[in-house]
């Protein structure tokens, strides 16, 4: 029975998809067709952000082998909450780096299979390669440096649904190393690679030389792993077993676990959120620069790592008049980053957000920002025109700083979401820090505390608008004061309302 169960499983596991990749067609086919020039600064603020990305996660990886020596020598323990935090933010910003990366993959993994299409297309493939290459050579590094070592499997596959880890990360990293179409389309694409370095097809001088660095780097262990599918797919079988042999309601689980595994709703056609495009525009009419955005996105909710009902906060900059009008233009911050803010995404809309994304801190439009999400509220701090001005002033000088993807604020050289509000408004704006996994950080749910544990005469900010989501209905509405404050009993894998 078991070696039957063992055939019929190994046969099952032949073509699993990778984790968290969309299931969407790549836009790569849209994007390269717009004016040559946005295309091409849209690739090179990819390409710096994934770059940065790339070197974070071989410095977690680094950290990784030390904290493994310290429980091999016994320095280190599964026992000591301590210790269990330590491996828990290790692993959430390993998780949170593979998504970024795997976007990257997403996005440019279109690219034309032709070398004669010139620079632009050899840059977006360098961007999906070494990005596919990376993340494969660190699943890797784990799958191997932990496999005769099942304490910690067994603490990668643990999750912690607080957080938004999800079970079974080892397992699941196993199950992508099994794949042979996976494993084959690395090496085609590795001969594309070579050919196209060869000739430096995509340029020189960075981020391009660090990316064709990571991408020659990964080289052995895809080769490597290339010769030992059959070993990791027989693994992933016994595990399998392991399994359903432990566990009689296996085949009902695990038909219901894939269903959810399977449920995403990120796969809504792309640039929709629930908040429709006459909101958008509704709501710019009562935005002024300086104005916080909190913000929800349901099908990137595997994406957000701080707990509570809202995982995203930016700033609202306005537009060219709004902030002559504040007077900041002149400002020494403002004038580097003027001309960018000018411009306009890969889709014709101006620019109008201070946010930090997995790129880093960019501008963005209120199309993206607001305009794919699926619930927003709007927040006023009640300033003088002077404080706005030096708010607005500060977070332009945060612009184009790397994404912190640790949420550690000790630092001020990188930035995640809620620390670019923080970093804008220090000094007017009292907002408590939480120690989350041994560091201080900032979850986006303190807004709304803040605004709930206050009088309304002495609340340090007002709400100007909240639009709450209604998944089933597909839509967003206007919703009221008293449900914005209830947004704080909700769980972040709240769905449907």
């Amino acid at each position: 029975f078991i070696l039957v169960l063992l055939g019929l499983l190994f046969v099952q596991l032949r073509d699993r998809s990778v984790m968290d990749l969309p299931l969407a067609p790549s836009p790569w086919s849209e994007l390269r067709a717009l004016d040559a020039g946005v295309v091409n600064a849209k690739l090179r603020r990819d390409g710096r952000g994934t770059a940065v990305a790339i070197t974070e996660i071989n410095r977690l990886e680094e950290r990784m082998g030390e904290l493994r020596v310290s429980f091999a020598q016994g320095e280190g323990s599964f026992y000591s909450q301590e210790d269990n935090d330590a491996i828990h933010q290790e692993l959430l910003t390993y998780l949170n780096l593979r998504t970024a990366l795997l976007r990257t993959v997403w996005t440019y993994r279109g690219a034309h299979d032709d070398v004669k299409e010139g620079q632009t297309e050899a840059r977006a493939f360098l961007l999906a390669y070494a990005s596919a290459a990376t993340l494969f050579e660190k699943a890797v590094a784990i799958v191997d440096t932990f496999a005769d070592d099942e304490q910690t499997q067994r603490k990668l596959n643990e999750g912690d649904l607080a957080w938004g880890i999800s079970d079974n990360t080892y397992n699941r990293l196993l199950a992508s190393l099994s794949n042979a179409e996976v494993v084959s389309q690395l090496q085609e694409a590795a001969s594309r690679f070579d050919r196209l370095h060869e000739t430096q097809a995509y340029g020189s001088g960075p981020p391009w030389d660090e990316l064709a660095e990571a991408a020659l780097h990964a080289r052995p262990a895809i080769q490597e792993a290339a010769g030992r599918i059959g070993d990791y797919k027989l693994n992933l079988a016994l595990r399998e077993v392991r399994s359903y042999v432990n566990d009689p309601l296996y085949q009902a689980q695990s038909l219901i676990s894939t269903w959810i595994g399977d449920f995403r709703l990120k796969d809504r056609p792309r640039h929709r959120g629930l908040i429709g495009p006459h909101q958008v525009e509704e709501l710019r009419e009562q935005l002024q620069p300086g104005d916080i955005l909190i913000e929800r996105r349901n099908w990137f909710l595997s994406n957000a790592f701080l707990p509570g009902f809202w995982p995203h906060a930016a700033l609202y900059l306005g537009d060219q008049e709004a902030l002559e009008e504040l007077g900041v233009t002149e400002d020494a911050r403002v004038v580097p980053h003027w001309d960018e803010f000018l411009g306009q995404d890969a889709l014709g809309h101006p620019y109008a957000v201070l946010e930090a994304i997995s790129e880093g801190v960019v501008f963005t439009t209120l199309e993206h920002s607001v305009g794919e999400a699926d619930a927003v509220a709007v927040l006023r701090l009640r300033l003088t025109k002077a404080q706005r001005r030096e708010a607005v002033a500060r977070a332009f000088s945060h612009h184009d700083k790397p994404y912190d993807f640790e949420f550690d604020f000790f630092s001020t050289d990188r930035l995640f979401c809620s620390e670019v509000v923080y970093r804008a408004y220090d000094g007017m704006l009292e907002l408590p820090l939480k120690n989350i996994m041994g560091r201080l950080t900032l979850p986006v749910d303190t807004f709304v505390e803040v605004y709930a544990s206050s009088g309304s005469q002495d609340r340090p900010f007002d709400l100007i608008q909240f639009l709450d989501m209604d998944e089933k209905g597909g839509q967003a509405f206007l919703s009221s004061e008293s449900e914005f404050i209830n947004t704080l009993q909700r769980s972040r894998f709240t769905f449907l309302k």
